[in-house]
C-alpha cells in the first residue's frame, strides 16, 4: 500500500508538472498569439496612420507647390517687371548722362562767357564809380557854387534893401517912429526882432517884431542882467553879434535852433535902447549878413536919434513949439 501510494504520488507530482508546463505552455502561446494579434493590430493601424499621414502629407505638398508656384510666378513677374524698370532707368540714366555731358559742355561754355562779362562788368562799374566820383565832385562844385550865388544874391537883394531902409529912418520924425521903422526893418531882415528901451537896470519892449505874442499879452519888462546878449550890448556899447556860447534870453526861447544878437542904440554916447534879433541857426559855412544889416541900421538909428534929440533942444533953447519933438515914453 505504500509503494502504490508512493506510486500514485510521483503520478500526481508528475501530472502536476505536466499541467503547469502545459498551462505555461498554453499561456505562452495565448500571450504569443494575442501578442501576434496586438502586433498586427498596431501594424495595421500604424500603416493606416502612415497611409493618412502621407495623404495628408501629399495634400500638403501638392498645396504648397501650388501656392510656391503662384508665388514664385508672380515673382517672376515682379522680377521681369523690376528688369523692364531697370531697363527704363538705365535708358534714362544713358539719356541724363548724355544730356548731363552736354550741359556741363554749356556750362563750361557759360562759364567761359561769364568771365569774360564779369570782366567786362568789372571794367563797365570801375568806370561808371570813376563817373560817379566825378559827377558827385561836379555836383558839390555846383552846389558850393549855388549856394555862393544864392548867398551873393541874398547878401545883394539885402545891400539893395539897405538905403531903402536907411531911407525910412531918415524920414522918421519922433523917437518913437525911428525905433518903430528900426524894429519892423530888423524883423524883415532875420525873421525876428524887438526894440527895448533902457530904463536903468531895466529893459521895457517898444516894439516886437514875428514872435506870435498873443493880442494883449503883458509888455516885456527885464532885468537887463537877464537879458543875454542885450545885456552885453548896454554894458559894452557894442554890438554883439552871434556865437555859440551866446545864450537866448527867456522870451526868445524855441525848440528851434536860432542864432541871436543884439545892437545898442546910443545917443550922444548914452545906450537909449537896445535892438535884438534872432534867426534860424544856418548850416552855410558863410556869415550871415543880416547882423552886419542890422548893424548898419542900429549905428544909424542912433544917428537920426541924435539929429532930432539935438532939434529937441535947440527948439527948447529957443521956445519954438514948431520945433519940439515927442520923447519916447514907456507905453
Amino acid at each position: 500500500m505504500a509503494a502504490l501510494d508512493d506510486r500514485i504520488r510521483e503520478t500526481v507530482d508528475r501530472l502536476k508538472e505536466e499541467l503547469l508546463r502545459a498551462a505555461e505552455e498554453a499561456t505562452t502561446q495565448i500571450a504569443a498569439d494575442a501578442a501576434e494579434r496586438a502586433s498586427d493590430e498596431v501594424r495595421r493601424e500604424a500603416e493606416q496612420r502612415l497611409t493618412d499621414l502621407r495623404d495628408s502629407a501629399a495634400r500638403e505638398l501638392d498645396e504648397q507647390r501650388t501656392r510656391l508656384t503662384s508665388e514664385a510666378e508672380a515673382l517672376q513677374r515682379r522680377i521681369d517687371e523690376v528688369e523692364r524698370q531697370l531697363d527704363e532707368h538705365r535708358q534714362e540714366n544713358a539719356e541724363l548722362r548724355s544730356r548731363l555731358t552736354a550741359v556741363e559742355t554749356e556750362f563750361e561754355e557759360a562759364c567761359r562767357q561769364l568771365d569774360a562779362t564779369r570782366d567786362d562788368v568789372e571794367a563797365t562799374l570801375r568806370d561808371i564809380e570813376a563817373s560817379r566820383r566825378e559827377s558827385e565832385t561836379i555836383r558839390l562844385e555846383v552846389n558850393r557854387l549855388t549856394d555862393l550865388l544864392r548867398n551873393r544874391e541874398e547878401k545883394v537883394a539885402q545891400a539893395r534893401r539897405l538905403p531903402d531902409a536907411l531911407r525910412a529912418l531918415d524920414a522918421a520924425v519922433t523917437f518913437g517912429e525911428v525905433l518903430e521903422t528900426l524894429a519892423v526893418r530888423a524883423g524883415r531882415e532875420s525873421g525876428r526882432a524887438a526894440v527895448f528901451l533902457v530904463k536903468g537896470n531895466r529893459l521895457r519892449d517898444w516894439r516886437t517884431v514875428g514872435f506870435g505874442f498873443p493880442p494883449g499879452a503883458p509888455r516885456l519888462d527885464l532885468d537887463v542882467s537877464s537879458s543875454g546878449p542885450m545885456a552885453e550890448a548896454v554894458r559894452s556899447g557894442e554890438c554883439v553879434l552871434p556865437r555859440a556860447d551866446l545864450p537866448m534870453p527867456e522870451f526868445a526861447w524855441t525848440d528851434e535852433m536860432r542864432e541871436a544878437a543884439a545892437w545898442p542904440v546910443s545917443v550922444g554916447g548914452s545906450v537909449v535902447a537896445v535892438l535884438y534879433a534872432d534867426s534860424a541857426a544856418a548850416d552855410k559855412s558863410d556869415e550871415p549878413f543880416w547882423p552886419a544889416f542890422l548893424d548898419v541900421l542900429a549905428r544909424h538909428a542912433g544917428r537920426v536919434l541924435e539929429g532930432i534929440t539935438i532939434r529937441q533942444a535947440a527948439a527948447l533953447m529957443t521956445g519954438s513949439a514948431a520945433g519940439r519933438v515927442p520923447v519916447p515914453v514907456n507905453r
